[in-house]
């Protein structure tokens, strides 16, 4: 766990997240509401499907991030994000060259974090 990933939660008792359960098989079974020691994590669009996302970008007039022109199918911070090469998942221009697949304010081990910073 990166500290600089806890710091950003740190001072909230909730907190909302935009994963959803069809963005990766490690997201299957992704709850709504998650327990992270004494907050709650919120992942309200857990539920949806890529037709769902897309009905409401329309509905709402959203457009579309620019930079999924670029290649950038999961955008994520700066220096853990770079375009999905040909052939590669749509998450696979995430944390190249590393094991994880989730940022830190999504993992397990964000409690931990949060307590050895206060």
């Amino acid at each position: 766990m990166c500290i600089k990933d806890s710091r950003g939660v740190a001072p909230f008792r909730a907190w909302f997240t935009g994963r959803k359960r069809f963005q990766a098989a490690t997201r299957a079974t992704l709850p709504v509401f998650e327990a992270v020691g004494p907050r709650i994590r919120i992942n309200p669009l857990a539920h949806w499907t890529t037709a769902d996302q897309a009905e409401y970008m329309r509905a709402h007039r959203l457009r579309e991030n620019p930079l999924v022109a670029y290649g950038y199918l999961s955008i994520g911070c700066f220096p853990c994000t770079k375009p999905v090469q040909p052939g590669e998942d749509a998450r696979g221009g995430r944390w190249e060259g590393k094991t994880k697949t989730e940022c830190g304010i999504h993992l397990a081990g964000l409690e931990a974090s949060l307590s050895s910073t206060s």
